[in-house]
């Protein structure tokens, strides 16, 4: 895919020779005025930035200015046919200016400036990507350890029996907790926080259900490690979507919870999760209806969200649609009752902090991103904890619309405005 640019100038004839000229080598985006650039690149963050400096109306030093700011990754370069020191020298200071290039410029001399900065900005977002994958890893680990102490907390406090029997367990807590600190959640599959959704909503699904608060725990334990037998299979092969593997790469996967189980077995307290894990993947339809409850909820919850994700088509779909591809598709798969309490409590108004997948006409004013939100091409639209209004909303609308690409945002929980 080329890099793109945004080009700014008031002469039209400047804007012409400069698409022109970049066109085979850039997606160029390219704009008369700093206020119309500055509203597309909040939207549509591009490489580079190529702006004059005297403009009507917003200044080139005020607006790359405003564009460092909004991504410093960003190369901001200035076009300009006359020296402006103070202008220049301010956005230098301000906008951390890779080049100057200098009314009228040479064709070839220009793209290949460009191209040099392109090819050292994807040097630095790769080096980045890679430092953000190793810190997210180690985020998601210990969310997982966090969430765990917060329902192990939570549910002490409601019941005084379990708590007594858990305090008499603080070996295997410590062990627990060892064996999280080892693993790591998420690394390799694209489902970025599926095992924090997946426990968080099967726990809420089954207390809905009427199950105890040990059978609650145990679920919750089980969807956060029920995947952790997947360490062991090649990265390419779990990033491919379900519906390409071969037989043999089925097998795989399913034999991939047969090692989770095993390795919960080895700590005491997840004795109880390795048997509601064991079966998860067992395809003997005779079998479904001795499984655990909790297998049941387990099958449930991971399956939907991974309909959601991708993972198993290859392409993201709304919930809306997972609803009725989970229904159709899997029918003598999974237990009916379960699914309509699962579809029951995705159906709910009601406003409780569990994060979930919406598609943008479920949206709502006050919602709070729970995670960032990005195009498949890997471009950026909005960031983990922004609370969404109804403008942004109609943004997202039409960018959804622009690149015919169907966007999931997940939420959790709501602003201020609404609670």
């Amino acid at each position: 895919m080329l890099p793109s640019i945004l080009i700014v100038d008031d002469e039209p004839e400047v804007l012409s020779s400069l698409n022109r000229v970049l066109k085979r080598d850039f997606i160029v985006h390219s704009f008369q005025s700093g206020e119309q650039a500055l509203e597309f690149f909040k939207l549509n963050p591009t490489h580079l930035v190529l702006s004059d400096m005297k403009m009507p109306g917003m200044q080139g030093e005020e607006l790359l200015t405003q564009i460092h700011t909004i991504n410093p990754l960003t190369k901001c370069c200035i076009l300009s046919g006359y020296a402006d020191i103070e202008a220049t020298e301010k956005a230098i200071n301000n906008a951390d200016i890779a080049a100057y290039i200098s009314k009228p410029w040479n064709n070839q001399d220009l793209i290949e400036k460009l191209k040099e900065l392109t090819l050292g900005l994807i040097s630095k977002q790769k080096t980045n990507k890679k430092i953000k994958s190793l810190q997210k890893n180690k985020t998601i680990t210990q969310l997982s350890i966090d969430s765990m102490l917060n329902v192990i907390t939570g549910m002490l406090d409601e019941q005084e029996a379990v708590n007594k029997e858990l305090l008499s367990q603080k070996k295997s807590v410590k062990q627990l907790l060892t064996l999280l600190s080892m693993i790591s959640v998420s690394l390799f599959h694209r489902q970025e926080g599926h095992e924090q959704r997946v426990a968080e909503q099967a726990t809420v699904l089954a207390e809905t259900l009427g199950l105890s608060i040990q059978q609650r725990i145990n679920l919750h334990f089980s969807a956060l490690l029920y995947r952790i037998g997947l360490t062991g299979i090649d990265s390419e092969l779990i990033n491919k979507a379900r519906d390409s593997l071969s037989y043999d790469e089925v097998k795989l996967f399913q034999e991939s919870v047969q090692i989770s189980a095993e390795l919960m077995a080895t700590v005491d307290l997840l004795i109880p999760c390795s048997e509601i894990v064991l079966h998860l993947y067992d395809s003997n339809n005779s079998s479904e209806a001795s499984l655990l409850k909790e297998t049941k909820i387990l099958r449930v919850v991971s399956l939907f969200d991974e309909l959601v994700s991708g993972a198993i088509t290859g392409n993201k779909m709304s919930p809306t649609k997972a609803k009725v591809l989970i229904k159709d598709r899997y029918k003598s798969e999974i237990d009916q009752t379960i699914l309509s309490h699962f579809i029951e409590l995705q159906n709910k108004t009601s406003e409780f902090s569990i994060e979930r997948a919406h598609s943008i006409k479920e949206l709502r004013e006050g919602m709070i991103l729970a995670q960032d939100l990005y195009q498949n091409s890997g471009t950026k639209l909005l960031a983990e904890g922004v609370t969404l209004l109804p403008n942004l909303i109609e943004r997202l609308a039409v960018i959804e619309e622009n690149i015919n690409e169907e966007l999931i945002i997940y939420v959790k929980g709501l602003g201020e405005k609404n609670e």
